[in-house]
């Protein structure tokens, strides 16, 4: 994999323990074409159709809350929420955040059911960081 200037978001601040947990993978995608901006090594590979259908919820939500997320070939079922820019989903004690910003989406992958709100946490914080350079 190719480094971006953008993978030290990944490295430095989503790729950490939090609390005690640490995502198992990463990524910032771009909204256009699903192209890697930054990833973990481990993130797994994806098709655009799947981001196509993550970025369809954003704008008009509740489809996934009833087909599930999918990443990778791995389904999510999706937890119900009120904030527009995220999307949490789980798979047993493996769960996953979606993160909107104006340009990228931010993915986290986590292995352990608690870890949801740190996840959340991290993506937060690093999408906040992204935003002030204006993505």
């Amino acid at each position: 994999m190719k480094k971006t200037w953008m993978q030290p978001y990944v490295d430095d601040h989503l790729m950490v323990e939090s609390n005690g947990v640490q995502l198992t993978s990463a990524a910032i995608i771009s909204h256009h074409y699903g192209a890697v901006w930054a990833q973990s090594a481990n993130f797994p590979w994806f098709s655009v159709e799947e981001i196509d259908e993550i970025l369809e919820e954003f704008k008009k939500p509740g489809k996934l809350v009833q087909t599930g997320l999918s990443l990778g070939g791995t389904k999510y079922i999706v937890i119900p929420g009120e904030q527009r820019d995220v999307i949490r989903g789980v798979r047993g004690s493996y769960g996953i955040t979606v993160k909107k910003t104006n340009r990228v989406l931010l993915v986290g992958i986590h292995n352990q059911w608690l870890a949801l709100a740190q996840c959340s946490e991290l993506l937060e914080k690093t999408a906040n960081l992204l935003i002030k350079e204006g993505f």
